[in-house]
């Protein structure tokens, strides 16, 4: 596939791509697999179909759950970056595409290149990619990028939080999951609470307030830092604590507000160190990327 640049005036409304995800994974990896979908089905010329989400349910305390990614992202205002330009661009989903009994539909194998004359012949097509993510020779090629914005509900969430969120320090403590692999030797005791103390007291006044975003499940790991310090984490707000304490939790959409908390927080503090090797304020030397 040639070098591809963006041309919104390409993009057919009768014309679909979507992709067959079979990997159950966290939010970032299921939103990174949808800029993908988005960046071909416009190098292809087609509307892109973004599928039902396949979510791992052990980020969400081990709850499967039924929902759709307009929840979480605008797929209204899906942000298109080409040539020093922004454009913003509209996806489907797939319950909301026409009768499929009457499109002509071809599958496609992971890194098999689409040919004009398929493009063409098809009204949808459909690659197998079970993770979802970068396919080298064919997504190499692109000459834009893809970003999506948070939905409406995900914004509206934030904005009745963030009048309380003043002057505070964002600091994101990645455990669970990640302690027992091994590209991470020393996490499990740079996230112990009194090596953060011990890291925050070079980086912050006592009194300071931090909000904590964690996949640690005790909700009482980080009571000695409130000897020092102002802690808040999602519990301490009844609009989110509401999103967990519930028949359906939904630990995604707390993930979404509470990644607006950290971008807009006035200083961060992240789990890893960072890949490129940039410096920035991190709990541990083990590279990672939140």
């Amino acid at each position: 596939m040639a070098n591809i640049s963006f041309d919104m005036s390409q993009v057919r409304a009768d014309k679909y791509f979507t992709v067959d995800i079979t990997s159950r994974t966290g939010m970032n990896h299921q939103i990174g697999a949808m800029r993908w979908l988005v960046a071909e089905a416009i190098a292809l010329g087609r509307t892109p179909v973004i599928p039902v989400p396949s979510l791992n349910s052990i980020h969400n305390f081990g709850r499967n759950i039924q929902t759709t990614f307009s929840k979480y992202l605008d797929l209204e205002r899906i942000i298109i970056r080409a040539d020093g330009k922004s454009f913003f661009f509209k996806a489907i989903q797939s319950g909301d595409l026409p009768e499929l009994a009457g499109l002509s539909a071809l599958k496609v194998e992971k890194e098999k290149i689409i040919t004009s004359e398929q493009n063409a012949d098809y009204d949808m097509i459909i690659r197998k990619n079970p993770n979802g993510m970068t396919i080298r020779n064919i997504h190499a090629n692109f000459k834009f990028s893809v970003a999506f914005n948070s939905s409406g509900p995900v914004l509206g969430c934030y904005t009745g939080i963030s009048d309380k969120l003043k002057d505070y320090c964002a600091m994101h403590v990645r455990r669970g999951d990640k302690l027992t692999e091994k590209p991470y030797p020393n996490l499990d005791r740079d996230t112990r609470p009194e090596k953060i103390l011990e890291t925050l007291s070079g980086m912050l006044p006592k009194g300071s307030t931090i909000y904590i975003m964690t996949n640690e499940t005790d909700r009482h790991y980080f009571d000695s830092l409130t000897k020092h310090y102002h802690i808040l984490q999602y519990f301490d707000f009844p609009e989110l604590k509401g999103l967990i304490e519930s028949e359906s939790p939904d630990n995604f959409f707390l993930y979404e507000v509470e990644k607006i908390i950290f971008q807009k927080a006035p200083r961060k503090i992240y789990t890893f160190s960072d890949p490129s090797g940039k410096p920035r304020p991190c709990l541990t030397s083990d590279v990672g990327w939140s």
